[in-house]
């Protein structure tokens, strides 16, 4: 049996145990441990006032799998591979930074585009988030120019009262919404 585990997921190893999750919640459910504070991570923390470690958790034991990289597990090993490393490709591949903006901005817009019904009602799920709000602004642009709606919904249910301030994806839609004149 072999196990995969890519980028940003979390796991915790010993030899008796493998346990690999996208969240560190349930790693962290594990009553048979006992989790230690990481000191390495704690002190990244306090000394640079912000934790933005490729590997570590505050846990001790917990670690993540590094931005484009998979960890593979069998009964005898465990190891990682990066698969992909920004230092190995060239910068725009020879075009220039306004290049590369204006073909990404092309080629969302024509994949947006080709998506959008002629007549039905159009939805779109909006996070707040990059690439929700960027197809949500592509996609309210080209039905205001046909005088159609775009409705956004989030799947989480709106903040009653204060809770919007402990809730900041909901506040980021809320906030995109409000932007693009879109109903949320």
């Amino acid at each position: 049996l072999t196990a995969w585990l890519i980028s940003n997921g979390y796991y915790y190893l010993t030899d008796e145990l493998v346990v690999l999750a996208n969240d560190i919640r349930p790693l962290l459910a594990i009553t048979a441990t006992n989790w230690e504070v990481s000191d390495e991570a704690l002190v990244d923390y306090l000394s640079d006032g912000e934790f933005l470690h490729d590997e570590l958790t505050f846990y001790s034991g917990i670690k993540k799998v590094p931005p484009a990289s998979t960890l593979s597990v069998t009964a005898n090993s465990a190891s990682k591979t990066c698969y992909w490393d920004p230092a190995d490709t060239s910068v725009f591949w020879g075009k220039s930074q306004e290049h590369c903006q204006s073909e990404l901005r092309e080629l969302l817009e024509d994949a947006v585009k080709a998506r959008l019904p002629e007549t039905a009602p159009v939805g779109a799920h909006l996070s707040g988030g990059l690439d929700s709000s960027a197809i949500a602004a592509i996609a309210a642009s080209f039905l205001n120019a046909k005088n159609q709606p775009l409705h956004t919904y989030s799947w989480m249910a709106p903040p009653q009262g204060n809770a919007q301030r402990n809730n900041p994806e909901w506040a980021r839609s809320a906030q995109v919404a409000k932007h693009l004149g879109v109903g949320h």
